[in-house]
């Protein structure tokens, strides 16, 4: 972000002044013979406030005053598959689904690319289709780069973007969506535990509704990676 120097109180102080930005996501989990193929559409608003004294925050060392902002993530879409479709069936599904809003047409298509994802994800891009992100969930710390354009992200932080959103009272559903409160609530069956390792990781209770949380979680934090980041992807102005 630009970065500019006021003076406070007769000290210089870092400015730092947030600029708006919002992404389309559509998220997937595929699945299995015995497993759906999740998928979640959200739509990421990051709204700075109004400049103004209220509207600005000091660093606790009192060198930096930063613009406050307003995220919303808001899910416009929660779906299964149903169990028993092939690959290039499973692709119809998805192209159905991006191709009936114009504003999917335009989201960042992010994938598991774990396991179970590499043949959907492969059938989906021979159709010509472009993927912003294929990501491998991890029981690591970090964030890695993998073979063929894939990332490697620990669970904890991916469920933890969407554990977060929830906390902070940003993740909102779309009005036609009345069951996904109760998802909402369902995410908070993620609990943190530490391996003997002293590694934190993300364990899933037993739950109907895990994959649709992997692809909601999958789309939250690629959303604030985007914004975070705001560096070139594809034809989008955002990540990595």
């Amino acid at each position: 972000m630009p970065v500019e120097y006021i003076t406070v109180k007769g000290e210089q102080v870092r400015k730092i002044t947030r600029y708006p930005f919002d992404l389309w996501v559509v998220a997937i989990d595929p699945g299995g013979i015995a497993d759906h193929t999740a998928i979640a559409a959200l739509h990421f608003v990051y709204e700075p406030l109004v400049e103004g004294e209220d509207n600005f925050h000091v660093s606790p060392d009192r060198k930096t005053i930063k613009q406050n902002v307003r995220r919303t993530f808001r899910v416009h879409g929660l779906k299964r598959l149903p169990l028993g479709l092939t690959i290039p069936q499973q692709c119809d599904r998805l192209e159905e689904i991006i191709l009936a809003r114009p504003q999917l047409r335009r989201a960042d298509v992010v994938f598991d690319a774990g396991g179970l994802g590499v043949g959907l994800l492969h059938a989906y891009e021979e159709r010509g289709h472009k993927v912003a992100a294929r990501i491998v969930f991890s029981a690591g710390n970090e964030i890695g780069k993998l073979k063929a354009d894939r990332i490697s992200v620990p669970k904890d932080q991916l469920i933890g973007a969407l554990d977060g959103a929830v906390q902070n009272n940003e993740l909102r559903g779309s009005p036609d969506l009345p069951e996904v409160e109760a998802l909402f609530k369902e995410a908070g069956t993620f609990h943190r535990a530490i391996t003997a390792a002293g590694r934190s990781t993300m364990n899933a209770r037993e739950s109907e509704h895990d994959d649709l949380i992997c692809a909601l979680s999958m789309s939250c934090w690629w959303a604030k990676r985007r914004q975070s980041n705001r560096l070139q992807v594809g034809g989008y102005l955002g990540a990595f």
